[in-house]
């Protein structure tokens, strides 16, 4: 990855270049797909991943894609 790229996601935390960010798969098609951080053991709604800052979370490091 660049390191341009690699300084914006440090500088700006969002939670979808979190590298604890995971897809928890539906179970049987009976409940919907959704992410939660591994670190903190957390759901996290789509809303939140993409617009809400992250600048006091401790877990965040950034995903290398």
């Amino acid at each position: 990855m660049d390191e341009k790229v690699m300084k914006y996601r440090k500088k700006h935390r969002r939670c979808k270049y979190c590298l604890h960010k995971i897809l928890n798969p539906s179970m049987m098609g009976l409940t919907p797909e959704f992410y939660s951080c591994q670190a903190k053991d957390k759901i996290l709604s789509d809303w939140s991943t993409e617009h809400l800052p992250r600048i006091f979370c401790s877990c965040y490091r950034v995903k290398k894609y």
